[in-house]
């Protein structure tokens, strides 16, 4: 004779019996198809016989071959401005990584710019904070602060500047060959393309 308890025990094993076969079938992802590695039946599933670039592959293994339970969830842990497209125009070039390039960085993005002698990032402002650090050359710095009281100064490679979010600025290469500095905001879906002016 079955008790009560005894009917609830079994049917409870059988649930979590049943509930073990799912989730191995489909282990690292809820939704159907099952993916990553683990899951592949078939070899071939696993196998890149097209063109590819070993040097850019070859920099982060686990995003060509990743472990068997890796079903793409984990965003990327690092970008590069030199996989980002350059701008480039009449007084220089710029390149950047945010948010949407990068999507697990939320609170910092990167522009990477280069100006000739002469090039100017004409007067203009962000809604984020900005510090850079000069890399090459030299560059005229001018900023406005919220009493109109301008500042200027010449920085060259190893200086840093700070604005504030909504100080005005402005930026000049200097002779004789300009300079490149790399800029970051405290908003990773801030971007060097949209500021205000």
């Amino acid at each position: 004779m079955l008790s009560r308890r005894g009917v609830l025990a079994t049917a409870a094993a059988g649930a979590a019996m049943s509930a073990t076969a799912a989730a191995a079938a489909s282990f690292g992802n809820p939704d159907e198809p099952p993916q990553g590695a683990i899951n592949a039946k078939n070899p071939t599933s696993v196998s890149d016989p097209g063109p590819q670039d070993p040097a850019i592959r070859d920099q982060l293994p686990s995003a060509f071959s990743p472990p068997a339970t890796d079903v793409g969830s984990m965003p990327s842990i690092w970008s590069s401005f030199n996989a980002a497209p350059r701008r480039i125009q009449n007084g220089g070039w710029a390149r950047q990584v945010t948010q949407a390039d990068f999507p697990i960085s939320t609170t910092i993005s990167g522009v990477n710019m280069r100006l000739t002698a002469g090039g100017i990032r004409e007067l203009h402002w962000h809604q984020a904070a900005e510090w850079a650090y000069m890399t090459y050359g030299n560059c005229r710095v001018t900023v406005i602060d919220p009493m109109a009281r301008p500042y200027v100064a010449d920085v060259k490679e190893g200086d840093i500047w700070y604005f504030p979010a909504g100080y005005p600025h402005s930026l000049q290469g200097l002779g004789p060959d300009g300079c490149e500095f790399v800029i970051c905001f405290d908003n990773g879906a801030a971007s060097e393309f949209n500021t205000s002016w």
